[in-house]
């Protein structure tokens, strides 16, 4: 099996991480073809380096002819290995197609639809109809039943037979953000965790990181707390207050024990995309894991997850939900004399990525028949 991919690094993509040791425990011979930024310890067998165009010329030129250079390179590369491919990305689309037309019954190619199709796609009907055929002849995987039944809304195909994959964190990421947990909870006293905030993933665009800060800059003169907000991984703010620290890029690891020391985790994705409506984050699950308050709003894709710690507020109305929530937060844990843990033992258990594998298992044996 070939697997295809495009992302910035293999090393740090968990889903990548997982799913291959996954299709590797279920005995797949896995050749990798990522297209990424950096060397990788995966077994990566292509860099972006070799992609001379996009090397040479400034960002945001001639974008066609470099996108005919990769295809070009990874056509010549599936030439050379053939058998079943996983398509993990939107971005070898053509060869993708051709794969498909050219593919019998037990080589069929396998979709794994991480990301909902763009806007353009599904306002564009030629697209669609390529969508469409694509869906109806490959293997699909989705990472939750909300985004199969969009799928099978928007281009009118079954998708019954398709894995949903869940993003749950991996084993190992489980035990440590536990670990990083319980250590800073030991050290640190129930008020002092209760008001320091988490955003994951940096000043992202559509993460509602600005609005959050300047909605707890408000809170924090209105009430007199020393609230501090912990942006974990990611680009910082251009202009920060005091009150707001960031770690910057950091490798995958120490995000992990990074993202569990404060009590509170907003998780915010702007829903004026069908991909982030029906999201599946990853930082979600990572804020249930740790027992952490995580506020998020009212996603389709995350409804049956309704923890005693999870807050939803209303985007439309932002900045007053969010405060109105802290200051509910602080008011009712305010003389409390312990930190909630409890999201370690009601969720560590369900919210694992490798309890799918019997699934996974029997779904890829299925597929290669």
């Amino acid at each position: 099996m070939t697997y295809l991919i495009r992302t910035n690094s293999l090393d740090s993509d968990e889903r990548f991480v997982k799913t291959l040791r996954f299709l590797e425990q279920c005995h797949q011979e896995v050749l990798v073809f990522g297209v990424v930024k950096a060397l990788s310890s995966n077994g990566c067998d292509f860099i972006e380096r070799r992609l001379r165009l996009r090397r040479s010329l400034p960002s945001g030129r001639l974008v066609l002819l470099k996108y005919v250079e990769l295809l070009g390179l990874s056509a010549w590369f599936l030439v050379r290995h053939r058998g079943r491919r996983w398509f993990a990305n939107f971005d070898f689309l053509p060869l993708q197609v051709l794969s498909t037309l050219f593919s019998r019954r037990r080589t069929r190619p396998i979709w794994d639809l991480h990301e909902m199709p763009p806007a353009f796609v599904m306002e564009n009907l030629f697209l669609r109809l390529i969508f469409a055929f694509l869906l109806k002849r490959s293997h699909v995987v989705v990472c939750n039943k909300a985004r199969r039944d969009a799928l099978e809304l928007a281009f009118g195909v079954s998708l019954q037979d398709a894995l949903i994959l869940r993003n749950y964190p991996g084993k190992v990421a489980r035990q440590q953000l536990v670990e990083a947990r319980k250590n800073h909870i030991a050290v640190t006293t129930p008020r002092e965790d209760l008001l320091t905030i988490v955003i994951v993933g940096g000043d992202m665009p559509g993460r509602y990181v600005e609005e959050s800060i300047q909605a707890i800059a408000e809170l924090r003169s209105e009430l007199g707390l020393d609230i501090r907000v912990s942006l974990v991984g990611g680009a910082p703010l251009a202009s920060a207050p005091e009150f707001v620290s960031s770690t910057g890029f950091i490798p995958f690891r120490e995000l992990v024990a990074r993202c569990v020391k404060g009590g509170i985790s907003l998780c915010f994705y702007r829903m004026d995309t069908l991909n982030n409506v029906l999201c599946e984050p990853n930082r979600f699950y990572q804020g249930l894991l740790a027992g952490q308050f995580v506020i998020t709003f009212a996603h389709p894709s995350l409804e049956q997850f309704k923890p005693p710690q999870r807050r939803i507020i209303d985007e439309a109305n932002f900045h007053r939900s969010l405060k109105d929530v802290l200051d509910a937060l602080f008011v009712e844990r305010n003389g409390v004399s312990s930190t909630p843990t409890s999201g370690f033992e009601a969720v560590s258990d369900s919210f694992v990525f490798e309890k799918q594998l019997p699934d996974f298992r029997q779904w890829l044996l299925r597929a290669c028949q």
